[in-house]
Formats: structure tokens, sequence, C-alpha cells
């Protein structure tokens, strides 16, 4: 362990009553201290010391099966310490007045002893000295396996147990948790004192090791010990994350005429993952399931049913996937009934939410388990270590109470309608030999299985697929309305932004309906059908959020950001103004009255002039050429009923993306949007559109010859825009055009340094670019006095026919490339602009993650490629210029 001046120490206060102290050694072991008040005179305290190492039976190779256990064996066996002294842990924890014990699951082995208080460091000692680094004797060895063999076959001889396992077999399939903890009999057989030795030195190292002491202790005496004990253990980070099992396509049946007297009903789900959102939900439907005498299937199935003597449900949590465990003994002839029933009692979780008497009993039953944890140290430190060792994060306990009382019976719906499917079952049935021939149990499964491939009724699974993370991080989902989901969750700033997109925008336009996107966009957050324009923009500022529509060349939507305790509500009011929007007839005479006063106050604007005037002028028929706002004739033609009717055309909710950055637990937002959607729309329940619908007037007809207008302004001040064909969204060289404008705009820009710096031209003069899905352009603007107009656009000109004709220097290259990172770097601090960016990179097609690779690509740009480029897009055939000069002024 490092200096106490240099290490990572933290103070928490957890769910826990005392004070948690976090000490990172150097190589990574994590040590927990949880100091509990002194005794009274008289009494010494109880500690409570536990080992956790992230290394159970899935991290197994295949020669290893059966080894994570074996050596948990082995621990309690005699070893020689140091100093050449022959120990004995369990020996040693039992004579100080304690005892250890230990278990091994499939994602850790855990060695644990309760002391009296004053031995602790004793027993770390002999803990330590048993687990690590210990040689293991061959004769020793021989007879644990012994044992161990004995435990496999005493399981074996147990239905209860057999049965669990053949399920989980079935479950999991190639997956490591469909394998016995304690192997096999001739797996273990195979283990030799050097298979142990090579596992324990694989996992027993760094971050693996967690040691958690609770109790009346000295924390400083804590670091000492831990320093000399521990800090010889190679470093090592967390164990790589195991892959998530996938959910079995078809139920598997598995019925086997045993040497039993009762059946033994087994039926097991995969879902949710230790910790997730999901997990809680499951551990509560579990509870209301099938834990207690009101439960339901202690009520249905067993008291008004009297299909089953007992039957209980459980939620298991694994690091890789959670099991939904469903278990009950049955009379031979009620099998197959009793099997129908439990899966209707399953099934219907995801059907209705937990009635609110039954949702509070189980949500209370598990938030007891953190006060009654608090009687004991050895309660306290299991839950610290358990928690700790699962996530590597200390608040991971108070994280998880804090999502179990934020949980809604909703949520917990979803959940279940999710992961619950009867078509997604394992099923393993153990029933009498004797009371069944072969030829019935072959029929009862086919009929079980039929009855599982049925599948879930429509409303139960509201995504078309479960989420999946891809390798850069995104989440992705989609909701059976055909909603796409993707998100970021960043928790390090508690801000949330989203952004609701749908394709369509300017390009969807006809001459005649101009402007229409924008109008339906400017009015999207001024009322619903059950919520006016007023109070809904209260509500958002009172919540210091913001909710928008927007309308560009491409797309329409809506962004929204907020606290992230606000997201819910601020998306609840984005979905409601997609789905039902109002467009209320005063609402719309209140927008077309503010854009046609836009639209004459840009009469006076005249580098917009100019600009609008270059963009008709280059892309012809196509409607990119068209102002965004359309014009005061065809404004006029709008009113609720067409608006509506477009709206419900171009953009039900099923062809939107829905992206999302920031803090905010994606199952939480996924179960919310299950809720928000399932009373769907009229505007979402039509049939859904082609994802990217194409202008029917086909890609721009560029000009073939070099088009000049002039527009008369008598202004001091004259413009100049000339713009080029440029390139469209997502074609390879987009990257480079951006470092071609560049090059040639900015303030260190060639225009900048040669018109303003050197000449003395203009004020403002720059270059950028605009891409968009039917192609794009490249404009030059400058605005300088009406007596160096004409100078001005020779000296863009000359530019121009210099970057076209020799390669830019590399230091302007090096200089463009890091402006250009550092600007998409900065950008990327705003949730907004991450959310932004994912979402139109999925409208788009590009790909949701397209925009992390932006350095990467900029970094690739060449000198030669510029120069190449350069000489393509900023074509002199295809130059279109606008000059705004006063009449007086003469020309070029």
């Amino acid at each position: 362990m490092r200096e106490r001046s240099q290490q990572q120490v933290e103070a928490t206060q957890g769910s826990s009553r005392a004070e948690t102290v976090s000490l990172r050694l150097a190589n990574g072991v994590w040590v927990l201290a949880l100091p509990t008040p002194k005794p009274a005179r008289g009494y010494r305290g109880v500690a409570s010391v536990q080992l956790w190492v992230a290394a159970g039976a899935a991290a197994e190779r295949k020669r290893e099966h059966g080894c994570a256990h074996l050596l948990e064996h082995m621990v309690f066996k005699p070893y020689l310490d140091g100093q050449g002294r022959r120990r004995d842990l369990a020996g040693v924890v039992e004579q100080l007045g304690g005892d250890v014990n230990a278990f091994t699951s499939h994602d850790e082995t855990v060695f644990h002893a309760t002391v009296p208080a004053d031995a602790w460091t004793t027993v770390i000692e002999s803990m330590v000295g048993a687990v690590i680094g210990r040689e293991f004797d061959p004769e020793l060895l021989a007879r644990e396996q012994d044992v161990v063999v004995e435990e496999i076959r005493q399981y074996a001889d147990d239905p209860a147990a057999r049965s669990v396992q053949a399920m989980m077999a079935d479950l999991y399939g190639q997956h490591p948790y469909a394998r016995s903890v304690l192997g096999e009999e001739h797996e273990v057989r195979a283990l030799t004192p050097g298979i142990l030795r090579g596992w324990a030195k694989r996992q027993y190292r760094g971050q693996r090791v967690v040691l958690v002491v609770a109790g009346p202790i000295d924390v400083v005496e804590l670091e000492a010990t831990a320093r000399r004990l521990l800090e010889g253990l190679p470093p090592g980070g967390r164990p790589r994350a195991k892959a998530q099992p996938e959910a079995p396509l078809e139920p598997r049946v598995r019925i086997v005429r045993d040497d039993v007297q009762e059946a033994y009903l087994r039926l097991g789900w995969i879902g949710g993952v230790a910790l997730d959102l999901d997990a809680v939900a499951l551990d509560v439907a579990a509870v209301a399931l099938g834990q207690g005498e009101s439960s339901r299937l202690a009520l249905s199935t067993r008291r008004r049913e009297q299909l089953v003597s007992d039957a209980y449900a459980s939620y298991l949590a694994g690091l890789a996937s959670g099991t939904f465990l469903v278990s009950a003994q049955a009379e031979t002839g009620a099998v197959e009934r009793a099997t129908e029933a439990l899966l209707d009692e399953v099934e219907a979780l995801g059907r209705h939410p937990l009635e609110p008497e039954e949702f509070a009993r189980a949500r209370a039953l598990l938030q007891s388990s953190l006060v009654y944890r608090r009687e004991t140290v050895q309660g306290q430190a299991h839950a610290l270590a358990y928690f700790a060792a699962a996530s590597g994060q200390l608040e991971a306990e108070a994280e998880y109470f804090e999502r179990l009382a934020g949980l809604t019976p909703e949520c917990v719906r979803v959940a279940c309608a999710r992961h619950l499917r009867r078509d997604r079952a394992a099923i393993t049935i153990l029933i009498p030999r004797e009371r069944v021939e072969a030829r019935a149990v072959r029929s009862m499964t086919g009929r079980l299985v039929r009855r599982c491939r049925r599948g879930p009724a429509p409303m139960i699974s509201a995504l078309r697929r479960a989420p999946t993370c891809d390798a850069s991080g995104t989440w992705h989902a989609t909701h059976r309305c055909g909603l796409r989901v993707v998100a970021r969750p960043d928790p390090s700033v508690p801000v949330a932004a989203g952004w609701l997109v749908w394709p369509g925008g300017l390009r969807l336009e006809s001459a005649r309906d101009a402007g229409i996107s924008s109008l339906s966009a400017a009015l999207l957050n001024r009322g619903t059908s059950t919520r006016d324009g007023d109070a809904l923009a209260r509500e958002i500022e009172g919540l210091a959020a913001v909710l928008d529509g927007f309308s560009g060349h491409n797309s329409v939507g809506l962004q929204a950001e907020s606290l992230a305790e606000h997201l819910p509500t601020v998306l609840a009011r984005a979905l409601e103004c997609a789905i039902e929007p109002g467009f209320a007839p005063e609402e719309v005479e209140e927008a077309r009255r503010i854009v046609l006063a836009d639209l004459e106050a840009d009469a006076d604007d005249l580098g917009h002039l100019a600009y609008r005037r270059m963009l008709g002028a280059l892309y012809g028929r196509h409607p990119y050429g068209r102002d965004l706002r359309g014009t005061a004739a065809s404004l006029a033609r709008f009113d609720q009923a067409k608006i509506t009717r477009n709206w419900a055309r171009h953009y039900p909710i099923g062809r939107a993306v829905l992206s999302l950055a920031g803090a905010f637990d994606l199952d939480q937002v996924l179960a919310e949007l299950d809720h928000l959607l399932a009373p769907l729309g009229p505007f979402a329940t039509r049939d859904v559109p082609a994802p990217m619908p194409k202008w029917p007037g086909g890609p721009p007809t560029w000009p073939r010859r070099p088009i000049e207008q002039v527009i008369e302004r008598e202004r001091e001040q004259g413009q100049c825009v000339i713009g080029f064909p440029g390139l469209g969204l997502g074609e390879p060289e987009n990257e480079a055009l951006d470092v071609l404008c560049s090059v040639l705009g900015g303030q260190s820009g060639r225009l900048f340094e040669s018109l303003r710096e050197r000449e003395g031209l203009v004020y403002q003069v720059g270059a950028n670019s605009s891409e968009h899905l039917d192609g794009g352009h490249v404009v030059f603007y400058a605005a300088a006095s009406q007596d160096k107009l004409a100078a001005t656009r020779l000296a863009i000109e000359a530019e121009i026919a210099r970057i076209t004709s020799e390669l830019i220097t590399t230091e302007e290259l090096d200089r463009a490339k890091r402006w250009l990172i550092g600007q998409f770097e900065s950008g990327l601090q705003r949730r907004s602009r991450v959310a932004a960016r994912m979402v139109f990179g999925e409208v788009y097609r590009l790909g949701v993650n397209h925009y992390l690779r932006y350095p990467e690509r900029v970094e690739a740009v060449e000198r030669e490629q510029i120069l190449a480029l350069a000489r393509r897009v900023l074509d002199p055939r295809r130059q279109v210029t606008v000059l705004v000069r006063s009449g007086g002024a003469r020309g070029r």
C-alpha cells in the first residue's frame, strides 16, 4: 500500500450506519474498513473478516472445471506459513472463539470469519496465508478430491438440486453459468496441484481481491496489516465482463422419469444483470410471485387450486445475467396443469402491474434486509463486500436501494414482460418413474412445448428485442411501435439531453407546401390535445429545462435538456408533443405572424439575402434552394387541419429516433417509454413509412456554366457570396472538405490573413460548407465597402485559384486539424451535442457512432487529398456569384 499521503482514501456514508473507509493498494487490492463503536466495558466486541475474490466457476478454463470450488476446500487444509510453521485456518479461528467458512459461486470465491474483536489481525494473517500463494500437498489434495466427489454425489442424490442444475444447463446452453460450480467427478479427479497453483496465480491478484473488515477496529492498524500481507500480490485489473448469455430462442422442456416420489418442477428465465434496474425489478417480482404466505403462488396454485404442495420464486443476480427461478412440487397427476398454472402466473407479471399492496409488501421485504443487516458485523461486511465486488464501486449498495425506492409497479411489469416470456423458458420436470410411462412423458413434453411456443400476448413485449450495448458503449433498443432509441449514459454531471428526430424537413416539401415543416416544428411545444402551450411552457421553464421544436433541410424534431431528476417529466412532455400535437388555430396564427415578420426583416439583411439568392441559383428546383420558412403565399395556405394531416402522414412516432445522453438510468427510461407509448395516439398507429423517404425530384441539377447575379441596394457596404456544389452527407471526403474550409476560413485562415490583415479590404470574411442527403454546397462570403467590393471578389477568387493549384503547407494542415479536433472535443462536453451527434448519425444512416471516429478521419487527411478535392469541388464552371451593391457602384 502507498503511504497514507499518497493513497486513494475515500470515506462515504453508505447504507450502513458506520462510516466506510476505502483504501486502494498500489497493486489494485481493495481494502474496506467498516469501523463500529467500541463495545461497553467488559466486552471485547465482534469483528468480521471477509476476503472476496472475483473469480468463480464461470472464469474456469476447460481443464480447470471445478477448480475454484476445490481450492476453496483446500484453504481449510493445513499449510506451512512463511516461517515454516504448520497452520490450520479453521483451527486458528475456532481457538480464538470464532467461526470461519467459505463459498464459491459462478462469479466469486469468498472466505469469511467472525471472531472476537481483539483477534481480527490474527484472523487476517491466517486467512491470507491459507488463501494466497500457498502450496498444495498432493496427498491432502487427493483426500479433499474424495470429499468434493462425495459432495457432488450428495447433490446428485438430491432431486431438488439436480433438477435445478438440469434446468440451468438447458437455460444457459454453452455459457459458463450452465456448468455446475462443483464440477463433474472426472473433472475434479483430473485437477493437480499445478493446475490449482496456476488458477490461483491467474485469478488471486490485484483488483480481483477485496478485503473487508467490520467491527471495532483500528483503521491505521488495518492499513499496516494489509500492506504487509497483500501488497505482494501481482497487480491485475477487474476480470473482463463476461459475455451476456442469449435467452433461448425456443422453449426448452425436459421431463425426466426419475426415482422420485413427487414431481419436481423447475422453470427458469434469463434476465437482468446484477445491480441494474431490471435486476431490481425482477427481485421485486420474485418476492411478489413466490415468497411468503401472501405471495401469488401460495395463494393461487397452492391454496386455491391445490395443484402443488409447495411453490416459490427466487431471483439470482449474476454478473453476466440474472436467473429468475420458479420451483414447485406436485402430485404426478397434476404436473401438466401445475406447470401451465405456473406459466400463467409468471406471464401475468408482464401483463399487468403489481397491485399497490403486493408491490409495497415486496419492496418492503427487500428494503428491510438493509435494516436487519445492520444487526451484525458479518451482515454489514457481507453486504459491503458483495456490492463492492460486483460493481467495483463503493456506492453500489446505496444505488441499489435508491433504484428500489424509485421503482414503480409499471417498471416491474415492463421488466417481466421483457424477460419472462413463456417461449423463452427452460422447464425441467422430474416425474416418478414408476407412475408414468415413457410414451406419456413424450406426449406431455410435446404439449408443453406447443403451449410455450404460442409466445406472449401482444402487450407483453414493449421492445422488439432486449437493449444491446455496442463496442463503443452506445446502447440500442427498438420499441414495438418502431421508435428507435440510442443512448449513452454518463452520470458524471446530473444533466441529461435528448433529441427526438424524424427524417424529413425541407426536402419532403413541395413548392406549394414550402415552410410547413418549419411551422409545424415551431408549434410542437405550443400545446397538445390535452395541454395548452402556455401551461406547457410554464411547466418546462419551471423545471429550468428546455423543450424546443426544430426543422432543417433533412429532418424535423424536438430537442430537450434538463437536470437529470426532471428527465422523466421532460421526456413525457416531448412524446406527448410528438404524438398528439395540438396545432391549435390561435397558435398557428401567432406562429405564422412571427414567421412573416421575420421574412420581412430578412429583406434588410443583405448578407442573408445574397446567400438565399445563391442557394436558389445553385440548387435550382430542388427544395434545398428554398427558404426553410417558406413564403408568404405558402404560409397563407396552412391551417390546423392541413398541418395536422401533414404531421400524421410524415411524422408518426414509429419513424423517429430518440437519442439520450447524460445522467439517466436506461432501464428506467425504457420502462417510462413503454408506459408513455402504451396508449399510442392517432399519429403513432398509422403504417410506418419507409425510414428514409426520397425527394421525388431526384438530386439537384447543378449549374453547367458560371452564374452571376446582382442585387442592387443603396447601402454603404456591399456583399459578396460565391457558392459551389459541395458534398453529400456521409461521403468519404467530408472531413477533407472540413480541413479545406478551415485552411481558407477562420481568423488564421488564408482569406482572413489576405483580405483583412494584409490588404484591409474587409471586416468579415469566411468560408464554410453544408452537407445534406441529396448534396451540399461550399460558400465564400465577405462584406466590404462599395468601393472595395470588386477588389474583395477578385481577392477571394485568387485564393480559390491558389488552393486549387498548389499544395497547402504542412503547417496549415496541422493547424486546421488541431482546430477541427479541438472544436469537436470541446463540443462534446455538452450532453446535448453528444445526443445530437448520435441521433443524426442514426437518422441519416451514417451510424450512431459515426461521430466518434471524426478525429481519426480528420487526422487521416493528407495535403494531396486537399488539392484533389479543391480542384473537383471549386470548379469555376459551376460557380454561382451573388453581389449586393448600390446602383452607382461598378461591377468587376
